[in-house]
């Protein structure tokens, strides 16, 4: 075998030529990189509400591509078209409250009464943090309040 034509791969252990390996996982073949993908989707869970009714359930991916839409299958083995549903988007909380720390950062800063004026730096981020996870603790309660 000529070495600098085969490697091997880093999660099958197989040797095999350069071309059956992934440009995106380079240590990794195309077969172990497509494995990984399917054990990623089939993971994947995510939450809908269906249109017509309200009801927010749990879906996944069917593996099936319809004309022009996805299907997607609930807990309970019904299969829905992707037209019928409403993607709830996934919030990533932590970038959340650094971008509300960081505006509260800037208010307190920029604010002239003198309890904010006489303030540290440090007592300006605890304040700001603090602003931030109480707005967040209201914001997952979902108005329910």
């Amino acid at each position: 075998m000529d070495n600098s034509i085969y490697k091997k791969c880093t999660e099958c252990g197989q040797t095999k030529h350069i071309s059956e390996f992934s440009k995106s996982y380079p240590n990794r073949c195309k077969t172990c990189v497509a494995e990984h993908t399917r054990q990623m989707r089939a993971a994947e869970k995510l939450k809908a509400k269906v249109k017509v009714t309200g009801e927010v359930i749990d879906v996944e991916p069917s593996g099936t591509m319809q004309v022009l839409c996805g299907s997607f299958i609930t807990k309970d083995g019904r299969r829905m078209p992707g037209t019928a549903l409403e993607f709830e988007k996934a919030i990533d909380w932590e970038q959340r409250r650094y971008e509300i720390a960081k505006e509260l950062m800037k208010g307190f800063s920029a604010n002239s009464h003198n309890q904010c004026v006489d303030a540290s730096s440090e007592t300006l981020a605890q304040w700001s943090i603090s602003g931030a996870d109480a707005l967040i603790a209201e914001l997952k309660k979902g108005g329910k309040g």
